[in-house]
């Protein structure tokens, strides 16, 4: 017997492709298609993220309970995440009639030494499984060139879950073992129970437990973070990233022993429940990442020596007296004392001279700010020296157009401007000087 949180008329499916995502634009024809891209991408992106960091299992809730006087059993709204990253969710509590599921099961091959018995001892499985429901159905115009025919089509897909009580009695035991991907954590921690022989991450994990065991206590912490860092990236690579192909079921129960019995004052097919244990600590679980974090709590407490009394942490210091900042420099004055513009000429009249073999062009930088555009550079052709180095007379490579231009002259790049002995202007001045026009 199975129930779910929707009907059972319309089954559909949701688009799961984490690789595309729509690109729009303006004036951009959308279609159901398009939609479904968008959906997938979403939808695939989270589904990737819940299988590949958080696993398999009950997240909260989907307890079980074995109520045999009402022939039910119960089971609580909660959450499971599949292998494929799906969220199998019940809403709401569900309950199924162990009677009425035994009369729609009995004829499975798996029951057929039993079918006829007014006595029965059975061996259950409780599974959840993923399910989406096509709901909402809406008229629909069928595409031109198919073969179909208008109608209606469903206008929601709600995802949601199933449950089904499966015959156990030929089924594996829950594993506990260890995921091969996950072996060179569990070895580094002392949590693998075999340990396989030439693996060299895991003889790799084996000798870095044994390393962090034998390091000085001041460095043990440090060791041991740097050898669960690498164990854990030997493991990432080592993970399977791709994606589990057809359904998944969890197994969130056992019903042990279940034993039903025919009730011949109901009727001639009326069965009442006479007994049966039911298990959930064989379920896969996952713990909560808020109760991670508590537990990091007792690996503090276990690391801390044992003493009969807290020993409280000493004092701390008297704050030290705050610096005192230092005056700001003064603002040194520009080596440019006046500049003025004749046709595409610019003469400068410098506050000291200059070495004439230095006043290159390369040494000089100038730019008119466009209100429009920003700033637009000027190409220096050719510089004069007049004046015994104090005045420099710059050939542009057109007149000036706009009111403002700024000079920026180097005086500590790679060929800057010179003092007449040679000595270096930067520590003295200003590299820059603004001329309105």
């Amino acid at each position: 017997m199975t129930r779910s949180n929707c009907s059972d008329a319309l089954i559909g499916d949701l688009p799961d492709a984490p690789g595309c995502a729509l690109a729009y634009h303006y004036g951009m024809l959308l279609g159901a298609a398009d939609l479904r891209t968008e959906q997938g991408f979403h939808l695939g992106q989270r589904r990737r993220h819940a299988r590949s960091l958080h696993g398999r299992g009950v997240v909260q809730g989907l307890d079980a309970q074995l109520l045999a006087a009402r022939g039910e059993l119960r089971v609580g709204a909660g959450l499971a995440l599949d292998a494929r990253g799906r969220e199998l969710v019940l809403e709401q509590p569900h309950c199924l009639g162990l009677p009425a599921w035994w009369r729609a099961h009995r004829h499975e091959p798996a029951f057929a030494e039993q079918q006829h018995r007014d006595v029965v001892t059975l061996q259950l499985a409780l599974w959840i499984r993923h399910r989406v429901c096509a709901e909402r159905p809406v008229p629909a115009i069928a595409p031109s060139c198919s073969d179909g025919e208008a109608g209606l089509q469903a206008s929601r897909l709600c995802e949601s879950a199933a449950l089904d009580l499966v015959d156990a009695s030929g089924l594996a035991a829950p594993a506990h073992g260890v995921p091969a991907a996950d072996l060179p954590v569990y070895a580094l921690l002392g949590l693998a129970p075999e340990l396989p022989a030439g693996d060299a991450d895991v003889g790799w994990a084996v000798a870095a437990r044994a390393a962090v065991a034998a390091a000085a206590p001041e460095a043990r912490v440090a060791a041991a973070l740097a050898a669960l860092d690498r164990a854990i990236a030997l493991g990432a690579a080592r993970a399977d990233a791709t994606p589990p192909d057809g359904d998944d079921a969890i197994a969130i129960a056992y019903l042990h022993d279940l034993v039903l019995k025919r009730d011949p004052g109901q009727g001639d097919d009326a069965w009442i429940v006479d007994g049966g244990r039911l298990e959930l600590l064989d379920r896969p679980a996952l713990l909560a990442t808020s109760t991670v974090q508590r537990l990091l709590a007792g690996l503090l407490a276990a690391s801390s020596p044992a003493v009969g009394a807290p020993v409280l942490p000493p004092p701390p210091p008297p704050p030290a007296p705050e610096p005192r900042l230092p005056a700001e420099p003064a603002l040194l004055p520009s080596l440019i004392v006046s500049a003025s513009f004749e046709a595409e000429r610019l003469s400068l009249q410098l506050a000291e001279p200059v070495h004439a073999g230095s006043a290159h062009p390369i040494a000089f930088a100038i730019a008119e700010f466009d209100e429009r555009h920003g700033w637009r550079s000027f190409s220096v052709r050719h510089v004069d020296v007049e004046a015994g180095g104090a005045r420099l007379l710059l050939t542009l490579g057109h007149p000036p157009r706009e009111r403002l231009a700024r000079v920026v002259v180097d005086l500590v790049g790679r060929k800057p401007l010179l003092a007449p002995d040679l000595g270096e202007l930067g520590a003295r001045y200003r590299n820059a000087f603004m001329i309105s026009l």
